[in-house]
């Protein structure tokens, strides 16, 4: 009875996808309504082998048991415009955000008017689905409103940190520091994210956020050595043998 799917600001076709839950909407009045997961990474790379070594989890569960569109594109390769496309399922022309600044559609009154009141958000609790969304939700997000159509909402106040920052949970504001165990935003949108679907009767949406692995890489303490032997020397790009 679930819809599972992963996607990364700057390496998947947000179209594809979008597009993928559009048909299923269609058809979802002929069967018994499915609960919806997405989750969305911040600059993932997509080559296979940071999935199977970084995210083991997401590539047995999701790569190996999924379904992979390896002729997908991504519309506009910077992250507020491909935010408002994978939200939207509309390319850029449409929903009108050109860059990550709010003059340029990232928030503010364009994104309140193309991006808000067309998100899947709205669009499925206009269908009856109990909505959640906990994360990065735009570039620029001002942390001060609830935007339509979203039943749950746990959203950062403007870019990808890890510690030190500003949510709005379901209109309250709320401010979080740099102790792992009670501010660790990933930490944070994965237990309300559970909690969320754990506890909301079907049929529900929840689209988790997260801003891994978008600088400024701030690993939880127990992956902080994970890697440390995994990338290059300084200066060894630059030699040919």
């Amino acid at each position: 009875r679930h819809v599972k799917a992963v996607v990364s600001t700057q390496s998947t076709g947000n179209i594809m996808m979008f597009t993928a839950l559009i048909s299923l909407l269609v058809l979802l009045p002929l069967v018994s309504p499915r609960n919806i997961l997405v989750v969305l990474l911040d600059d993932v790379d997509y080559q296979p082998k940071t999935l199977s070594l970084g995210l083991p989890n997401v590539t047995k569960h999701f790569r190996n048991n999924g379904v992979i569109y390896n002729n997908a594109f991504v519309t506009t390769p910077i992250c507020c415009p491909s935010r408002a496309s994978i939200l939207t399922g509309s390319y850029q022309h449409n929903h009108r955000t050109f860059d990550n600044t709010v003059v340029n559609g990232c928030d503010g009154p364009n994104w309140d008017m193309n991006v808000a009141p067309n998100s899947m958000g709205k669009r499925l609790h206009d269908m009856g689905y109990k909505t959640g969304m906990f994360g990065k939700y735009s570039n620029n997000y001002n942390g001060k409103e609830v935007p339509p159509g979203w039943d749950e909402w746990m959203g950062l106040k403007g870019n990808s940190v890890y510690y030190n920052y500003t949510l709005n949970r379901n209109g309250k504001e709320e401010k979080h520091g740099d102790n792992y165990q009670n501010d660790y935003l990933p930490e944070l949108i994965l237990q309300a994210g559970i909690k969320f679907m754990t506890e909301t009767k079907d049929p529900w949406f929840a689209y988790l956020s997260f801003p891994t692995a978008h600088e400024p890489f701030d690993a939880a303490p127990e992956h902080q050595n994970q890697f440390k032997d995994s990338t290059p020397k300084q200066g060894s790009a630059d030699k040919t043998k």
